[in-house]
C-alpha cells in the first residue's frame, strides 16, 4: 500500500462540509480510511488540524470537543510519525538555505518528516510552498484532484 502524507489543509477541508475543497479532500480521506492508500500524518499535523478547526470563522463554531472527535474518528487508521530535534534542525536549515520566512518553517517540518520516513508522496492544496522548499526529485507533491 502506497504511503501518502496528508497536509493539514486537506484534512480540514475533508472535515468541513462547507469548505470549497471538501469533496475531493473527503474522497482522499476515505481512500486512506478504506486502506486503498496508507494515510500518514505527523504530530504537527494533528496540532495544526485542531488549531485550524477550532478557529475557523464558522457559525456555529467547531468546539474543542468536536474538533477532537473529528480528529480521532477521521485519523484513527493513519500512521503517525514523530520527528526528532535533528529533524527540526534540518528543516530550519532548509528554510534558511532557501531564504524563506515565517510560516514556511512548518511546511519545511512536514517535508522533513516525509524525507526521513521515505514517504514519496505529499497530498496538499498548497503545492506552491512545498515546491519552493523541495527539489523536484525529493518528493511528489500532489493535490486531491490529481
Amino acid at each position: 500500500m502506497k504511503p501518502v502524507f496528508f497536509d493539514t489543509n486537506v484534512l480540514v477541508a475533508a472535515c468541513v462540509a462547507t469548505h470549497p475543497h471538501h469533496q475531493p479532500s473527503r474522497t482522499k480521506l476515505a481512500e486512506a480510511q478504506q486502506g486503498k492508500i496508507q494515510g500518514v500524518i505527523s504530530s504537527q499535523i494533528i496540532a495544526e488540524t485542531y488549531a485550524v478547526l477550532t478557529t475557523l470563522p464558522l457559525t456555529p463554531a467547531i468546539l474543542p470537543a468536536t474538533a477532537g472527535q473529528l480528529i480521532d474518528e477521521n485519523l484513527r487508521e493513519f500512521r503517525r510519525i514523530h520527528i526528532s530535534s535533528h529533524d527540526y534542525d534540518q528543516a530550519l536549515q532548509r528554510t534558511i538555505d532557501r531564504n524563506l520566512r515565517g510560516n514556511l518553517i512548518f511546511d519545511s517540518l512536514i517535508l522533513q518528516a516525509c524525507l526521513r520516513e521515505k514517504i514519496s508522496t505529499l497530498l496538499t492544496w498548497n503545492e506552491r510552498d512545498f515546491l519552493r522548499l523541495s527539489g523536484a526529485a525529493e518528493i511528489k507533491i500532489i493535490h486531491p484532484e490529481d
